[in-house]
C-alpha cells in the first residue's frame, strides 16, 4: 500500500483484500487496525518498537528500501558549474529544507567554523527557505558564500553533481531516505544520528546494509565528532568512498534481484499464514537461498565506475547530447535552418524549463508530433502532458510527465493548463511555456525565448513568441490578417512565462466556463492588468496547426476534415451581458482583472 498523494486509504477499511500491507510510501504505522503488516527491517523498526504499531512487523533481511542498480549517472560537472569553490571540503544535505532543525543547523555551522574553507551544500527548495537559512547562518557567524544552494535537476544530472560532495550530513527526526541512497549510489558517505521512529532510522538502515555502521552516531555530539574527524582525515574518508564503490556491486542494498526475491518470499509467508487460518504475526527476517537467488538472475549487473573529479584536478566537461535525427521525423520546421545562437546562461546553473500540454481528444499523430517537438529542442525542457478526461495509456511510455485527470472539464484546457503550470511551479522550474496538443514547436523555441530574455535590457516577466498558421504538413498558410500581440490576441502557445508571471497561472482555472472559449484573450487581460514586463521574440518558433476553416478558405483552399468554423461569440456575450453588476464583480475577482467585453 503506497501512502502517497491522492491515495484512497479509506478504501482499505472495507477489507477489499484478505491481507493488507503497509509498504514503502509512509515511513511508520498507518495507525489503522485494518492493515495486517508493515514491510520493514530490523534497523528501522526494532522489536522493541512493536507496541507503537498497529501492524505486525514483516521483516526483510536487508534494508526495507528497494533500489535500482541501473540508475544512470551523467557526466560529472565541475565545481564551478555548481557554484562550489574550487577547493575546500563540501558538507552536503539535499534533504527537503523542512527537515532541518535548529540543533542540527547549529552543529553544521560549528563544523563550518572548525573546518577552514569548507562549505555547506543545500537544496534550493524555495526562496523563503533559502532566505531563512542564510539569515540563520549569518546569525551564527557564517558568511553567505559558505552556504551554497543547488537547484533541482533531472535525476542523472543530480546524481552526477552529488558525487562532488565529500560528506552527507543527515537530518533528524526525519532522515534522508531516497536522498541517502542517492548519495551512496554515487559514492558519498553519510553521517547519521538515528532516533526512535521509523522516519528517523532509515539512513542508519541504508549505511548498515552497505556495511558502514561506523558513520552511525549515538548522540548529537558524536554525530559532530564523526563528521569533523572525516573532514580532517582525508585518507580515512577516501577509504570509506572506496568501500562504497566496491559495495555498489556486492551489497544487498543495490541488488534488485535479491530484494525482489526476499520480498516475494515475505509475501508468500503472509499467504501461508492466511491459508492456515493463523492470525497475522511478526515475520522474522528470512533470506532467499543462494541457489534460488542465482536461478533468478539473468545476468549480473555491473555498475558503471564513478568519475572522481578530484583524481587529477579536472573533470569531464558536461556536453549536450546530440539529437537523434529520428526524433525530427514528425516535426515539420518553420524552415530548415537552425536558428539562434547558444543560450546565454546567467549565474552558475542553467535555467530549468517546463512545457505544459493540455490534451483532450486530439489525434494520436498530433500528440506524438507535439511530444517529439519538445524532445527535439536544442535546449532541454521537461514536458508535462495533462489529460482532460481522456488519458491515453501509450503516453506513459514516452518519457513525459503524464498527469491523468479522470473527469473532462470541457473548458478548452484551462484546468489542465493551470494544474500543469502549478505543478511545474511547485517543482522549481525557472520558466514555463505552453503547447497545445495539436501544435508543435520549432526546435529552437526554448533557446530563442531564453536568448530574448538574456539579451533584454530590463528584467522581464514573460516573452511572447511568434507563430505561423500551418497546415498539417508544416507548410505555412499566408494569413491575410495578422493574429499576434499587435492585433489584440496572443495564443497560449506563444507565452513563455518567467517567475514574475507565475502568480497568474492559477487564474486560468478560475475563469467561468462560458468564457473558456476566449481564454487566451482573458489571460492577456490578466497579464496586462498586473503590468507585467514583456517583450516579443524576433523569430517565428511556434507552429499553430490551423484547425479553423477560415484561413484555408481565405487562400482559396478546401479546408481539411478537422477544420471547424470560427467560434460564434453570441452565446458567451449574451451570458456576460445578462450578469448583474455584483456578478460581474465576482468574475473580476476570480480572474484578478477588470473584464470588459463588447
Amino acid at each position: 500500500m503506497l501512502y502517497t498523494f491522492g491515495v484512497r486509504t479509506a478504501v482499505f477499511a472495507y477489507r477489499p483484500a484478505p491481507i493488507q500491507v503497509n509498504f514503502l510510501g509512509f515511513p511508520g504505522s498507518l495507525g489503522a487496525n485494518f492493515f495486517d503488516y508493515v514491510v520493514t527491517d530490523p534497523v528501522v523498526t526494532p522489536v522493541a518498537a512493536a507496541a507503537d504499531y498497529d501492524e505486525k512487523f514483516a521483516y526483510l533481511p536487508d534494508c526495507y528500501q528497494p533500489n535500482d542498480a541501473q540508475r544512470e549517472v551523467g557526466p560529472m560537472p565541475s565545481r564551478a558549474a555548481c557554484g562550489l569553490p574550487e577547493t575546500g571540503f563540501i558538507f552536503c544535505c539535499f534533504n527537503n529544507t523542512y527537515k532541518i532543525t535548529p540543533d542540527l543547523f547549529d552543529c553544521w555551522c560549528d563544523l563550518l567554523r572548525r573546518v577552514a574553507g569548507s562549505v555547506l551544500w543545500l537544496l534550493d527548495a524555495n526562496l523563503q527557505a533559502k532566505e531563512n537559512l542564510l539569515r540563520e547562518a549569518a546569525a551564527r557567524g557564517i558568511a553567505p558564500e559558505r552556504v551554497v544552494f543547488a537547484p533541482k535537476l533531472p535525476s542523472s544530472q543530480h546524481l552526477a553533481r552529488l558525487a562532488l560532495a565529500d560528506l552527507v550530513l543527515d537530518t533528524r527526526p526525519y532522515n534522508a531516505h531516497t536522498t541517502a541512497s542517492d548519495a551512496l549510489w554515487v559514492g558519498v558517505p553519510i553521517v547519521t544520528w538515528p532516533g526512535p521512529t521509523f522516519a528517523s532510522r532509515v539512513a542508519a538502515s541504508l549505511v548498515t546494509t552497505i556495511g558502514m555502521p561506523e558513520t552511525i552516531a549515538g548522540s548529537l555530539d558524536e554525530y559532530e565528532a564523526i563528521a569533523l574527524h572525516l573532514a580532517q582525515a582525508p585518507d580515512q574518508l577516501a577509504g570509506l568512498k572506496q568501500r562504497i564503490e566496491q559495495a555498489r556491486a556486492t551489497s544487498p542494498l543495490f541488488d534488485s534481484t535479491r530484494f525482489a526475491a526476499n520480498l516475494e518470499g515475505l509475501f508468500g509467508r503472509m499467504v501461508e499464514r492466511w491459508n492456515s487460518g493463523a492470525a497475522p504475526a511478526h515475520l522474522q527476517p528470512q533470506a532467499v537461498s543462494t541457489a534460488a537467488l542465482e536461478a533468478r538472475r539473468v545476468a549480473p549487473i555491473t555498475p558503471k565506475p564513478l568519475l572522481d573529479v578530484r583524481a587529477n584536478g579536472t573533470s569531464p566537461r558536461a556536453t549536450k547530447v546530440a539529437v537523434d535525427p529520428a526524433a525530427w521525423s514528425r516535426v515539420p520546421r518553420v524552415n530548415s535552418a537552425f536558428l539562434g545562437e547558444p543560450v546565454s546562461k546567467r549565474g552558475t546553473g542553467a535555467p530549468r524549463i517546463a512545457v505544459v500540454t493540455p490534451y483532450y481528444k486530439e489525434r494520436r499523430e498530433w500528440l506524438e508530433r507535439c511530444i517529439d517537438s519538445v524532445r527535439a529542442q536544442d535546449y532541454p525542457a521537461t514536458h508535462y502532458m495533462v489529460a482532460d478526461g481522456f488519458p491515453q495509456d501509450w503516453i506513459d511510455a514516452t518519457g513525459v510527465h503524464h498527469v491523468r485527470l479522470d473527469q473532462a472539464h470541457a473548458d478548452f484546457g484551462n484546468t489542465p493548463r493551470a494544474i500543469g503550470g502549478m505543478l511545474a511551479v511547485s517543482e522549481g522550474f525557472d520558466a514555463i511555456c505552453f503547447l497545445d496538443a495539436d501544435n508543435w514547436y520549432a526546435p529552437n523555441h526554448v533557446s530563442t525565448c531564453l536568448n530574448t530574455v538574456a539579451n533584454s535590457t530590463e528584467e522581464l516577466d514573460y516573452v511572447i513568441a511568434l507563430r505561423n498558421f500551418v497546415r498539417n504538413d508544416g507548410s505555412v498558410i499566408p494569413m491575410p490578417n495578422s493574429e499576434d500581440d499587435t492585433a489584440g490576441h496572443v495564443d497560449t502557445n506563444c507565452y513563455f512565462l518567467l517567475r514574475g508571471a507565475f502568480h497568474t497561472i492559477p487564474r486560468w482555472s478560475l475563469m467561468p466556463k462560458p468564457l473558456a472559449v476566449i481564454c487566451d484573450r482573458i489571460y492577456r487581460v490578466i497579464l496586462e492588468h498586473d503590468q507585467l514586463r514583456r517583450t516579443r521574440a524576433a523569430a517565428v518558433t511556434v507552429n499553430y496547426l490551423c484547425t479553423w476553416r477560415g484561413p484555408y478558405e481565405a487562400v482559396g483552399e478546401t479546408p481539411p476534415d478537422f477544420a471547424k468554423s470560427w467560434v460564434d461569440p453570441t452565446n458567451y456575450l449574451q451570458w456576460w451581458r445578462g450578469l448583474a453588476d455584483n456578478e460581474r464583480n465576482v468574475v473580476d475577482k476570480l480572474i484578478g482583472a477588470r473584464l470588459q467585453l463588447s
